[in-house]
């Protein structure tokens, strides 16, 4: 691949994973380690932030997709502008289809800057929230994470349940579409919180002491919450689209022919290797495990005999 093909592809990359090993990226643009380093270096000097995490785990990040600051508008208006976007695609009409999401998502990348953060999540299923009062639960939570002030808060545990907590918020974190608060409750333990079952929300006149948290480090990972890892083998037909996403950890495809691929990988879970499945339905062949197989006929036995 040329030079301008082999940087696209690295910034296709980094923008579908937090954090990508530079070995992996190597190895997927079929050039070296070191040419993976000097088109990071070029890509920065075209002006793009991609910084380096050191260590097991570590590569480089992403953190600026954007190489044309919007100078016309000052920082107040890009956040009123990225609210008004994410209120678009969350009321869009599906009939305008997959392009209108790409679309407005590029146009609000646009609107990103180091002091403007993207907190809401582009998806065209909408959530079933107030959307106005999710995004300012999201920018309070944002608020309070930075100052190191506590919460008080209301939360949907279940349809009927309500809980309330004395927040202490530590981290927002994106696992498949969801936005989850991370912190400590007044009982000091530590506890993670789906942000749109948040009913309300009142930051407190009250700081805490912030101490980096180890237990979300070995549960979180880019793909969703490691409980369980699921390594899987499967055969996708006539879904192309499905290669252009990285599903798990150390995922592999070979393609078998023009529409068909081989497909190793690790999913962070269960939930995730299932809802997988469900996406590709009839087209998707699972080789392994034997347990997911068998889970997928006595799933296929129950919807027929709901149907018989």
């Amino acid at each position: 691949m040329s030079k301008l093909t082999n940087a696209l592809a690295m910034l296709d990359i980094l923008s579908a994973r937090a954090i990508v090993p530079i070995d992996e990226l190597a190895q997927a643009l079929e050039i070296s380690a070191r040419s993976v380093q000097r088109l990071k270096e070029e890509l920065e000097d075209a002006g793009y932030v991609i910084g380096t995490v050191m260590g097991p785990g570590g590569g480089y990040q992403l953190h600026s997709r954007s190489q044309i600051p919007p100078v016309a508008f000052d920082m107040k208006e890009r956040k009123i502008l990225k609210q008004a976007l994410a209120m678009i695609i969350q009321h869009n009409n599906s009939a305008m289809g997959g392009d209108f999401v790409r679309a407005v998502s590029k146009l609000s990348q646009q609107l990103n800057y180091q002091d403007v953060s993207n907190t809401m999540a582009f998806q065209s299923v909408k959530l079933n929230v107030d959307v106005k009062q999710y995004q300012e639960h999201l920018e309070l939570i944002e608020a309070a994470i930075e100052t190191h002030q506590r919460l008080k808060l209301s939360y949907k545990k279940t349809h009927k349940d309500r809980n309330t907590y004395i927040f202490e918020p530590y981290e927002l974190i994106l696992v498949n579409q969801f936005w989850y608060m991370m912190g400590y409750d007044e009982r000091n333990r530590y506890l993670s919180l789906k942000v749109n079952r948040i009913e309300t929300l009142t930051m407190l006149n009250e700081t805490f002491r912030y101490e980096a948290p180890s237990n979300s480090k070995g549960a979180i990972t880019e793909f969703g919450y490691k409980i369980k890892p699921v390594q899987a083998t499967l055969i996708v037909r006539n879904l192309d689209f499905l290669s252009e996403y990285i599903w798990g950890k150390n995922q592999v495809i070979t393609w078998l022919d023009d529409h068909r691929f081989h497909m190793e990988l690790e999913f962070p879970n269960e939930a995730a290797a299932k809802d997988f499945i469900r996406k590709g339905g009839a087209n998707l062949e699972v080789l392994a495990p034997l347990e997911l197989r068998m889970w997928i006929r006595d799933e296929a036995q129950k919807i027929i005999a709901k149907y018989d």
